[in-house]
């Protein structure tokens, strides 16, 4: 299986253990990596969500779950890369944010697939010429 970087939405719906597809492929990745990849970007995403809530035991939970896998710090030349990518989309009229380019460049610089539900969002990095491996894991 090759090496995969977990958009925030598989890495929110792997912690809730809610979808039976998403959760097939983690333990399968878990299996031939024997850890989870993220990046710092989907951390805070999914941190923010519990803290906004106030939900002290699911944020003790998380915390115990995130810092059991591996987390990847976003290097300079990732947010070199996320500029570019998010330029690029603007021009093109397909804005995303400014996390996802961050989580692409991380993907794209590491030559790693970025693992995410949202298949669609990501495919406009690839439609503006970046060379982004994507992979739907709630299928």
């Amino acid at each position: 299986m090759t090496d995969t970087i977990l958009d925030t939405d598989i890495l929110s719906e792997i912690f809730k253990e809610r979808n039976v597809a998403v959760l097939s492929h983690a333990l399968a990745y878990v299996r031939d990596h024997n850890r989870l990849t993220f990046t710092s970007v989907s951390v805070s995403e999914m941190l923010l969500g519990l803290y906004v809530k106030e939900a002290t035991q699911q944020i003790k939970k998380a915390t115990a779950f995130l810092k059991s896998h591996e987390e990847l710090v976003p290097s300079s030349e990732d947010y070199w890369l996320a500029a570019e990518i998010n330029a690029a989309l603007r021009r093109a009229g397909r804005p995303i944010g400014d996390a996802d380019p961050l989580i692409a460049a991380c993907a794209i610089n590491r030559d790693m697939v970025l693992a995410t539900g949202n298949t669609r969002h990501y495919q406009f990095v690839i439609d503006v010429g970046f060379k982004l491996q994507i992979e739907n894991w709630r299928v």
